[in-house]
């Protein structure tokens, strides 16, 4: 059977200790209303059940909290989406969706997912989330009718070693799930009907660190994270009684409705808050708080697996950026899922971090979201600091999770956009950490309070909500420069800023290259160190945000106009209109007629363009052309190459009788002249069989976007 060893890990160790935190995690597969024919989810029973001892039936009135997860209906449109809107490069750069547009563009159809819905409550299921992003179910039920509706059964068990990864004494189903046919294919991963899984999971001041790290400008200057919203995945008890303790503690600035007003708690599965408390939970509440006091705060509080909470995230939308701190111990189809989600919220603009983890390169089987390239990874360093906080030294921390996982699943690869000086290029998956900053220290990384008191500790579950305080800043900084405009939403967001990161391929004005410490051995053999440039240990290393947030600023795009216009190469005839009738698509065209040439006939029209040289950020640029034919052809757009001296093929596309829009995006380094030149030919060949038929070329727009 696959594995289903559901468990998770959090990465920080509140008052030096280590700490263990269970939760609830699980997988529940569905029937159909109408009783069946059945057939078996991916879902397996957790392999703990062999290896432990049957105690008796669980309560049938107990209530279980379930997560049904959905595929998206088109899950490799999602991921372009995800790739194009989060690519400086793109004209649909931060145009982020809603999670209603997700839904709808990329999820099952609404009667789809109603048909998951009809049976859970024809079982007597009671709905409490129906994510708009058609990703997620969440519902309650008894262990009784979850039996009933998956034709499993639950017992109680006792695990035989007391060392195991997950819960010693836990409860879970034993029969493998099973759901119709008619609604099987509707379902990724089904949580909560299983609770094995088991999580596992420095010290310097907010002003410390603020000046360690670079913030302090963006603080001197008045940004304390107004108007900013931070997101906290939490399954740990917390207390919010010593918000105001910390807040006292650093002196930090008061919100308007008073310390506390600007933190909230959303219950997810009933919850962990008022669990006991390991730590984890009031770190990490508190930790961005440090940074941004001004913030918002919505501290996700969930009580049973992963996919809740980021489930209950995507749909609200209203976190800028969250931090997650734990690691979790997922088969194929639960991370798959909460893949979905991010692939979601990263469509959304929702920036989400995570801890990389505090055992080295040894953090398997405790994988998930660290694989997840819509997460960003936060790994660990030991810096040493004078009284106000200015580095001395700063080395990799030999707890800082980083390197890869082997595991095949199908979103576990290296992204396109992990490249750069240092990041191997022969390693197939996704590799970490992203950055990393201050998480041990021989006196405990950070202070934060815990039970009433001042307390230290160590862990990469400190360098993550501490990054996403920073972002806060970032983020508000560039909305008051003007540097991060609002998208159609009218959000004003990051996003997914891992790929900015690599772009700027560890700029050594904004990242501080570690190049001493270790942290275990690679899936490969060899030993993970920190060099020059990217490495398994620290990433980039310690992110300067003062000059983070100077290069992040997003220009408005810049129309570049046409220059000149004219027929190519005696390509053509008959010209009418000139410049001023392809500066926008209002239905006056450039017109030419089709003269004859092997293999058809052919009709272009040349454009040249001068861009303004001066700019040295010169990423990309898009050429949007509105053409339209008389006859079915096929249009060529030709790029002057000035490396080779030679006109490129950039685009191929049908040429209709009604106008469609072509729009090309590319390398521009290439087409980009000493002077700024570009030139382009818009070239429309039509099959040998119309070469008789004469027929006009008409191009209503040409313009170039400058977008930095």
């Amino acid at each position: 059977m696959a594995s289903s060893n559901y468990s998770r890990i959090f990465h920080g160790v509140a008052l030096r200790a280590p700490i263990a935190f269970i939760g609830l995690f699980g997988i529940v597969s569905l029937s159909s209303a109408q009783g069946g024919p059945f057939t078996n989810l991916k879902d397996q029973v957790p392999p703990a059940v062999g290896r432990s001892v049957l105690v008796g039936k669980i309560d049938p009135s107990v209530t279980m909290h379930v997560s049904v997860a959905i595929p998206p209906a088109n899950a490799a449109a999602l991921q372009a989406f995800v790739d194009d809107v989060n690519n400086p490069h793109s004209p649909n750069y931060l145009r982020f969706l809603t999670p209603a547009e997700v839904g709808s563009r990329f999820g099952q159809s609404a009667a789809n997912v109603q048909k998951v819905v009809s049976y859970l409550t024809s079982k007597g299921f009671r709905i409490s989330l129906v994510a708009q992003n058609r990703m997620t179910i969440l519902a309650d039920c008894t262990a009784a009718q979850a039996e009933s509706a998956f034709q499993t059964s639950i017992s109680r068990f006792h695990a035989k070693n007391p060392n195991e990864p997950g819960r010693v004494d836990y409860f879970s189903y034993t029969r493998p799930l099973k759901a119709p046919r008619s609604i099987a294919p509707y379902i990724q991963h089904v949580g909560g009907l299983q609770n094995y899984t088991k999580p596992r999971h420095s010290s310097l001041t907010p002003s410390q660190t603020r000046t360690l790290y670079n913030s302090a400008p963006l603080w001197t200057d008045g940004f304390h994270g107004e108007g900013r919203t931070i997101g906290i995945s939490s399954w740990d008890g917390f207390q919010l009684s010593n918000v105001p303790l910390f807040y006292s503690q650093f002196s930090l600035p008061t919100p308007p409705g008073g310390v506390g007003s600007n933190v909230s708690v959303v219950t997810v599965q009933g919850g962990s808050q008022n669990g006991t408390p390991a730590g984890e939970g009031d770190l990490d509440v508190q930790m961005p708080l440090g940074m941004a006091p001004l913030a918002q705060e919505i501290i996700y509080d969930g009580g049973g697996d992963e996919l809740s909470v980021l489930a209950q995230e995507a749909n609200d939308n209203k976190a800028d950026v969250i931090s997650e701190s734990y690691g979790w111990n997922l088969d194929d189809q639960s991370a798959i899922a909460g893949h979905n989600v991010h692939l979601s919220m990263a469509a959304q603009g929702i920036t989400y971090l995570c801890a990389s983890g505090d055992f080295g390169t040894g953090t398997e089987p405790f994988i998930y979201p660290v694989i997840d390239p819509e997460v960003m990874q936060v790994g660990g360093t030991v810096s040493t600091t004078d009284a106000a906080g200015n580095r001395q030294t700063e080395v990799g921390w030999d707890g800082s999770g980083g390197g890869w996982f082997t595991r095949s699943i199908a979103f576990n690869k290296r992204p396109t956009w992990q490249v750069g000086a240092g990041v191997p290029t022969s390693i197939p998956f996704r590799m970490g950490p992203d950055v990393a900053l201050q998480a041990a220290s021989p006196d405990g990384a950070y202070d934060f309070i815990f039970g009433g008191q001042l307390a230290t500790g160590d862990g990469t579950s400190f360098s993550s909500p501490i990054c996403a305080g920073n972002i806060a800043l970032v983020e508000q900084k560039l909305i008051n420069d003007g540097g991060l405009p609002a998208n159609l939403l009218g959000k004003q967001r990051l996003g997914r800023i891992q790929e900015r990161i690599y772009a700027e391929d560890g700029d050594s004005s904004i990242y501080y290259d570690v190049t001493s410490g270790s942290n275990g051995v690679l899936p490969n053999g060899k030993q993970s160190v920190a060099t020059v440039g990217w490495d398994t240990v620290t990433g980039w290393g310690p992110i300067d945000f003062d000059a983070f947030e100077k290069s992040l600023i997003v220009r408005t795009p810049k129309e570049v106009p046409v220059s000149t216009i004219g027929i190519y190469n005696n390509q053509g005839t008959g010209a009418s209109g000139g410049v001023a009738d392809v500066a926008a698509t209002d239905q006056r065209y450039y017109s030419l007629a089709s003269v004859r040439a092997a293999p058809g006939n052919v009709a272009a029209a040349q454009m040249d363009f001068t861009l303004d040289n001066g700019n040295t950020k010169l990423f990309g640029l898009t050429l949007t052309l509105v053409t339209s034919a008389l006859a079915p052809a096929t249009n060529f757009v030709y790029m002057y190459n000035f490396n080779t001296g030679q006109y490129d093929v950039v685009k191929a596309s049908p040429l209709k009788k009604t106008d469609g829009t072509t729009t090309i995006q590319v390398d521009m380094t290439k087409y980009v002249g000493p002077n700024g030149q570009v030139s382009v030919i818009d070239r429309a060949v039509f099959p040998s069989r119309l070469q008789a038929v004469p027929f006009r070329l008409r191009i209503d727009e040409a313009s170039l976007l400058e977008l930095f």
